[in-house]
């Protein structure tokens, strides 16, 4: 289990600067990690429909309908990063997101849940997701403490690489879908039969 103070210590430990036990101990290295870590932290977690962050929870109609072709607007709550699905009966409906809203066409009476990827508590991150950041944190070390622009690219490079692990890890904490393969099949054997003729 790692804090926002243990990521942002072993990236700095990666670019050979000192590492922060506090954002506000008066360091130029507290100062960068206590301006970057969160931006950094909501980035990661919205460019991907991560299981670990994803959450679903009803939200709340507005009172005035929107002035568009939906019939509907719901407020987004302020965890949510990145809204994924609505739904209404456990039905998956249309929906747009405007600003903090979402907008959908829901009856009064639906209790509408939304589904997305939410800013959740660093103990909750897996170890992966928690190494990345602290890679990424250390590109960004690597440019503003240690002056390194090559060695903040390197470390850029290595984090979208570490990224496609982390997808590939995320993916595996759900259980695996079954290919409609009935379609293929059946297309398939139609043409074999008509290219026989």
């Amino acid at each position: 289990m790692s804090t926002a103070i243990d990521i942002c210590a072993r990236g700095l430990v990666m670019v050979g600067a000192a590492p922060i036990t506090s954002f506000v101990d008066g360091t130029t290295e507290a100062l960068v990690s206590a301006n970057l870590y969160e931006s950094t932290v909501q980035d990661h977690l919205s460019r991907y429909r991560w299981r670990f962050a994803t959450g679903i929870e009803q939200i709340d109609r507005l009172v005035d309908a929107p002035a568009s072709r939906w019939s509907a607007a719901y407020q987004l709550p302020t965890e949510c990063l990145q809204p994924a699905t609505v739904l209404v009966n456990d039905r998956a409906i249309d929906f747009d997101r405007y600003e903090d809203r979402i907008f959908c066409d829901a009856q009064a009476d639906d209790e509408v849940y939304l589904e997305g990827v939410y800013r959740v508590d660093e103990a909750r991150f897996p170890p992966w997701f928690a190494m990345l950041l602290q890679i990424q944190m250390a590109s960004h070390f690597a440019l503003s403490i240690a002056a390194k622009p090559d060695l903040a690219d390197l470390l850029d490079k290595r984090a979208l690489r570490h990224a496609a692990l982390c997808r590939n890890l995320d993916a595996q904490a759900r259980t695996s879908q079954d290919l409609p393969t009935k379609g293929l099949i059946t297309g398939r054997m139609g043409r074999s039969r008509v290219g026989g003729r």
